[in-house]
Formats: C-alpha cells, sequence, structure tokens
C-alpha cells in the first residue's frame, strides 16, 4: 500500500535535456554536445560549443538556480571579473520540474586543474582579493540574496564546523600518511578562532574548481553563483587558502580592502576544515580530482 506520499521526479536523462533544448530552441539545431562536467549541484552540458548549460541534479537545487540568474544580473555591472551571462533561461513547468539554464561558454579550464608558478597563482589570488573587495561592499538587499540553505549555514558557526570535521576525520584517518594525520590531529585539537557577526555578500563556494584560468594563466571567469548569499568575507578568501595555501591567501588579501588579522585567522580556519570535507566527498563520490584537492589542502596544516 501507498503511504500518499510520492516519490521526487527522477532528473532527466541527457537525451531528454537535449531534446528540451531543442524544443525550446530550435535555432539552435542541429544540436552538438558533450559532457563539461558534473558537480554536487548541476550537470553541465556544452552546445554547439558556445553555451554552457546547467541541469540541477536535485529539485531543491532549482529556486538557487534561479537566484543566481537575477543575481548575475546585478552583479556583473560592479564585479570586475567575467561572470557567467544566462542567456536562455527554461522554468519549471508540471511537465519538467527541473529547470535549466544556458550561458555563453567562458573559454577556459579549473584552475585546481592547472599547473601555474607560484608567481602567476599570486597574481591570480590578488586580482580575486580585489574583486572580492567590490563583491563584499554590494549592498546584500539590493541583490535580494536569501542564506543558502546547504554549506554556507555551517560555516556561520565555527565550533560546529570544527566538530564537523572532527567526525570526518574519524573516516578519514586510514587515507591519510602518518606525518599528515598527526598534522590533522594537531588543527583538530585546538580551537576555532572567534567568529564574526558581520554579513555581507559572499560568493558562498570559491574553490580552485570554480575559478576559471585563460590559456595564459588570465582569471576567464568565476563559475557557480547557486550558493551566494549573505556570510561571513572570510568565506570567499577561505578558497584561496584551499586552493594554495598561506602565499595564496596573503595575496588575495593584500588586494583586499579592510583585511585583518582577524578575518585572515576565520579565513585560514574556514580553509583548512574544507580539506576534510572536499577529501570526504572525493571519497565518497570516487572522485580522484577532489580527493587530491582535499589532500593537498591538508598539507597547509
Amino acid at each position: 500500500m501507498s503511504d500518499g506520499g510520492s516519490a521526487p521526479p527522477a532528473r532527466p536523462t541527457v537525451a531528454a535535456c537535449l531534446a528540451r533544448i531543442g524544443e525550446l530552441w530550435p535555432d539552435l539545431a542541429p544540436i552538438r554536445a558533450r559532457r563539461l562536467g558534473a558537480g554536487w549541484d548541476c550537470d553541465v552540458l556544452v552546445i554547439n560549443e558556445a553555451y554552457a548549460f546547467r541541469f540541477p541534479r536535485r529539485l531543491e537545487v532549482v529556486p538557487r538556480l534561479d537566484a543566481e540568474r537575477a543575481m548575475l544580473d546585478i552583479v556583473r555591472p560592479v564585479f570586475p571579473l567575467p561572470v557567467p551571462r544566462i542567456r536562455f533561461w527554461a522554468p519549471p513547468s508540471p511537465s519538467w520540474p527541473f529547470a535549466f539554464a544556458g550561458h555563453e561558454l567562458l573559454i577556459g579550464t579549473p584552475a585546481a586543474r592547472v599547473a601555474i608558478s607560484p608567481a602567476r597563482a599570486q597574481q591570480v589570488a590578488g586580482a580575486i582579493g580585489a574583486a572580492l573587495g567590490e563583491l563584499h561592499r554590494m549592498p546584500i538587499a539590493a541583490t535580494g540574496a536569501a542564506a543558502a540553505v546547504e554549506r554556507v549555514v555551517l560555516v556561520h558557526d565555527l565550533p560546529a564546523l570544527l566538530a564537523y570535521a572532527q567526525r570526518l576525520y574519524a573516516r578519514l584517518r586510514l587515507f591519510l600518511q602518518p606525518t599528515v594525520a598527526r598534522r590533522c590531529e594537531a588543527f583538530l585539537a585546538t580551537a576555532p578562532p572567534a567568529a564574526s557577526d558581520a554579513r555581507c555578500l559572499v560568493h558562498g563556494e570559491l574553490t580552485a574548481d570554480n575559478i576559471l584560468l585563460a590559456p595564459d594563466g588570465t582569471i576567464a571567469g568565476i563559475l557557480d553563483w547557486t550558493d551566494a548569499g549573505p556570510g561571513d568575507a572570510a568565506q570567499d578568501l577561505a578558497g584561496l587558502y584551499h586552493w594554495g595555501g598561506p602565499a595564496l591567501l596573503g595575496a588575495g588579501l593584500a588586494a583586499y580592502p579592510g583585511a585583518s588579522a582577524a578575518l585572515e585567522a576565520r579565513a585560514r580556519f574556514i580553509g583548512r576544515c574544507a580539506g576534510f570535507i572536499q577529501l570526504a566527498a572525493g571519497i565518497e563520490r570516487e572522485r580522484a580530482d577532489q580527493q587530491a584537492s582535499g589532500l593537498r589542502a591538508l598539507l597547509w596544516l
């Protein structure tokens, strides 16, 4: 017997997604598609080598994708680095509950997968630090941003974030070399820095996977704004620490207006905890690239 509930709709197949694109935008025919990647929130297809279409993997991502679309239009004139320009939007409907969006393809490679010189990496970090200064000055009310529901909330409670990293470590210990394990245990035994009540508009997921680099090493785009909302400025700067340790965080802070020792301490702490989270996610999803990024971040401990 049924309990009266209904199962959530299954995520559409790639073939169904391509058919839907063809129905809505026949001028894109003949459609040539390739899979670009799959994140935690969205699958990404490149269409005709000109557009990137993002399809939510879960229904709860749909309103965040819609909010991102509106926010990017407001952020783009202020943020000094390239961001996606949404050109195609398919709202949810009874027959197709998974809304999706398409933007002009930004040509580049995620920074997590690029080998660049330390000097170039510090230049990139400085450009990001300066750009974050502009973003974090934007009035939150002007964007209509609401707090994101998933990962953003945890970094508002630094003791809870530390406790989460401690729980993850119990499962990760077997994957770590003894020297790295000792560093992890020393970090996990220390108290977190004092939290800040100040809130600004943050990107919310500024990892090296969402920093797109052009072939010449310049920044081709900052991707994935679905977690944007009110947060601690340290949350975005933590992405630089997670990517390149103290050197990149230092380069970012040097260009960031209002940098302080307290902000740096929170960014280091959040970036360190992110290493545990990413390594655990990489193991769970069997993603070697995420495992490598998580392990690299733990080496900064």
